[in-house]
């Protein structure tokens, strides 16, 4: 799988390591628009956990991961079918 290429290639998984972390997939529907109200009127938040991610963080060299978030606010659920992943590091 393309992830052991990465872990072969000396890689870590940003949330294998984190201390804390969100549990998320953060793949999501498309949110629906309402042309007559000019906004979006249906959005859904990522289903499915983290082992079904196809969007991931891959970190090299001595770091620690302290948060790995995906965000789920209104503008990161209407902006994409997929929510940004955040992590704070601390570099050693």
């Amino acid at each position: 799988s393309p992830a052991n290429v990465l872990r072969d290639g000396g890689l870590t998984s940003a949330w294998d390591i984190a201390l804390k972390k969100t549990d998320s997939s953060g793949h999501h529907s498309y949110p629906e628009y309402s042309a007559t109200y000019g906004t979006f009127i249906k959005w859904s938040k990522p289903t499915g956990t983290y082992a079904n991610s196809i969007d991931q963080i891959w970190t090299l060299g001595d770091i620690t991961v302290n948060n790995f978030v995906t965000l789920t606010s209104f503008y990161a659920l209407v902006s994409s079918d997929h929510s940004p992943e955040v992590v704070d590091i601390t570099l050693q």
